[in-house]
């Protein structure tokens, strides 16, 4: 049983904790989610609570656990957090609650839950406005809650101090969760959190004003003026973001320059994306070496990029600025794989079909070229069909391989495309049916080594099946 807190003295919003918001859009709906990122010295001057008589903290333990907290020693440092708010540190009790959610353990679930309630109700902002976070999203092992999210938002922003609580207003109105979408609102409440210092609400709203979402009309200079604004409270995103702009946003060509400018000021903020870019740059020759590519990659991949630790396995396999190394090619393709990434997951399963830098492990090959066909990444969906086909199949996997295969012809894949034509024409596992076979052989013989299919399976057709099959290619 953790004890209750014994001071009710509400805590000032100065915070040695720094909440960054990461937006991004989806499928045109704008995303965000809040993450603890770093422990920051108090302001001097602020009276801390645990100091200077205001409880009856054994004297430094606070500051213990924001040392070890400054030096990535998050465990380490919960057991001083967790003896300060215990004795009834209000800030020790905010930080250890936001520590705990950030370890994301199940075993600790419970009493992140207690600790951010008890410094919510003691008048933290900040603690409110993650409870908010948590029931928007769904976070430790529960469901998301959009009423009680709204709730809470609307509960913080009543409070002086609360800026983040608008930008998290401004994402349920912009996407309609747990009301209907609303984009006058969602730009009302994002300016509201702009005007209260909220970094987040900055760059999302510069995110709109390029165009993104489609909830306002398109205003460079505005978005450029709230970027700029949110880099100045050392927003990485929105330094990336101003690279972007001078890359490809702007009319007329691009400034290299410039845009490597803004790349290098989010790198070192920690932007991940940005060190990607760099690395690109560098293997473009663009204002660095093609040698300093590699240094860029890992340094991307250092900050959980996927992207950079797939570049770098193909690099390694091509020998591209590095030795070739077949075995450090598949070492960084499966960081990228265990990091969500579907090229990587289809790659890594070749190589782990041939031996290629791995040993061969069919199992493991299926899992993943399984997991990056969740992704409808084509050539996944037919690796994994084939497999299955090849496999002792159910009659249960032969039509999810069937699928699978549809799936991929149909955006595209001619290996896909082209098994279809001979299944349709054989019978074997498909109906027979000629039209069916003429159409996946015109889609596979959009690749030049599958024109003898298409034109085999096109001149079984008579005149009438024929026109059947143009207006099918055409589309609805």
């Amino acid at each position: 049983m953790i004890p209750k807190l014994k001071t009710k003295k509400q805590m000032e919003v100065k915070t040695m904790v720094m909440l960054t918001l990461r937006v991004m859009f989806s499928g045109g709906l704008l995303m965000g989610h809040v993450q603890v990122v770093a422990a920051q010295n108090v302001e001097s001057g602020l009276e801390v609570p645990g100091q200077k008589g205001d409880s009856e903290n054994p004297p430094g333990l606070l500051e213990q656990g924001r040392n070890l907290v400054k030096e990535g020693k998050i465990e380490e440092a919960l057991l001083p957090l967790r003896k300060a708010a215990d004795e009834g540190d209000l800030e020790a009790e905010q930080l250890c609650a936001l520590l705990l959610v950030k370890l994301n353990r199940p075993a600790l679930f419970d009493e992140a839950r207690t600790r951010l309630g008890n410094a919510a109700r003691m008048g933290s902002v900040v603690a409110l406005e993650e409870q908010a976070r948590l029931a928007l999203e769904g976070g430790l092992g529960q469901e998301p809650d959009f009423d009680l999210a709204k709730k809470l938002l609307e509960k913080a922003i009543q409070q002086p101090g609360a800026s983040e609580s608008f930008f998290l207003l401004g994402k349920m109105a912009a996407e309609g969760l747990g009301r209907e979408r609303d984009p006058a609102l969602a730009v009302s409440f994002m300016r509201r959190g702009e005007q209260a210092g909220s970094s987040s609400a900055m760059f999302a709203l510069g995110q709109l004003y390029l165009g993104e979402g489609g909830l306002v009309d398109r205003d460079l200079p505005q978005a450029e003026k709230l970027l700029e604004k949110a880099y100045a409270l050392k927003n990485g995103e929105a330094a990336f973001y101003l690279g972007m702009i001078e890359e490809k946003l702007r009319d007329g060509e691009p400034n290299w320059a410039k845009a490597r400018e803004w790349f290098e000021k989010a790198g070192q903020l920690g932007n991940a994306s940005a060190f990607k870019k760099l690395g690109d740059y560098a293997l473009a020759e663009q204002g660095s070496k093609k040698e300093d590519a590699f240094g860029f990659y890992q340094q991307a991949a250092g900050l959980k990029s996927a992207e950079a630790s797939y570049t770098l396995g193909l690099m390694y396999e091509a020998g591209r600025t590095v030795p070739r190394d077949q075995v450090a090619a598949a070492a960084w393709m499966r960081i990228a794989a265990d990091r969500g990434h579907a090229l990587a997951q289809n790659q890594l399963g070749l190589w782990l079909l041939s031996g290629l830098g791995v040993s061969p492990n069919l199992k493991e090959a299926l899992n993943l070229f399984e997991k990056s066909a969740l992704q409808k990444y084509p050539s996944a969906q037919f690796n994994t069909a084939i497999l299955l086909l090849n496999g002792e199949e159910t009659v249960k996997e032969q039509e999810r391989a069937l699928g699978l295969l549809k799936e991929a012809g149909g955006k595209g894949h001619a290996e896909a495309a082209a098994k279809l034509a001979e299944f349709c024409q054989s019978g074997e596992l498909m109906k027979q049916d000629v039209v069916e076979a003429a159409y996946w052989g015109a889609i596979a013989g959009r690749d030049e080594r599958f024109k003898e299919l298409a034109e085999q399976t096109a001149s079984q057709l008579g005149p009438e099946q024929k026109k059947d099959l143009e207006r099918r290619l055409q589309g609805p």
